[in-house]
């Protein structure tokens, strides 16, 4: 099973077309957050080396970005 590295980008990027060439699927399939100004992007853990293109950016695992991904900055809450 391939692991994936998922990183948390701020709207506007400028490096954003560069970062998409080292990311998994398309930009119109990556997560964004509820006011529009973050995007989550993932790449192959399976890469021995970080992409330039990310070297600035923090990576987290499937289960780190699950819990960041349920808060209200990305989530939709029902009451």
């Amino acid at each position: 099973m391939i692991q994936n590295k998922y990183y948390i980008l701020s709207l506007p990027e400028p490096a954003l077309n560069n970062i998409f060439k080292d990311c998994v699927g398309a930009i119109e399939t990556q997560r964004k957050s509820l006011d529009g100004k973050k995007y989550v992007v993932k790449t192959p853990e399976n890469v021995s080396i970080k992409p330039q293109s990310l070297k600035n950016f923090q990576s987290y695992t499937h289960e780190e970005i699950l819990v960041i991904l349920n808060t209200p900055e990305w989530k939709n809450q029902i009451p």
